[in-house]
């Protein structure tokens, strides 16, 4: 899933591009919500979950019962930059 709301403006001058932008728009929004692109994972209590946000798209589904999340926000650079030594050479 992904949030269509969640856009920032851009300008788009000419209406042939904003018809393929639309074009575009309406079929990257059909791959992203095509089940077979999705992964389901359920967490167990204590898991951490570490999510790019520049290389995936992720959500959650409706839950019945409690559940406590917690989230934070890293700089990508900071964390690239930190963990790089952990990466294998190529």
């Amino acid at each position: 899933r992904f949030n269509p709301y969640d856009r920032a403006p851009f300008a788009i001058h000419s209406t042939k591009d904003i018809v393929f932008f639309y074009k575009a728009y309406e079929c990257f929004s059909k791959i992203a919500h095509d089940p077979s692109n999705e992964l389901r994972v359920s967490l167990k209590p204590g898991t951490v979950v570490f999510l790019d946000n520049f290389r995936i798209l992720h959500a959650r589904t409706a839950f019945q019962g409690e559940r406590r999340m917690c989230g934070c926000y890293l700089s990508r650079d900071n964390f690239l930059a930190l963990t790089r030594h952990l990466l294998p050479e190529n």
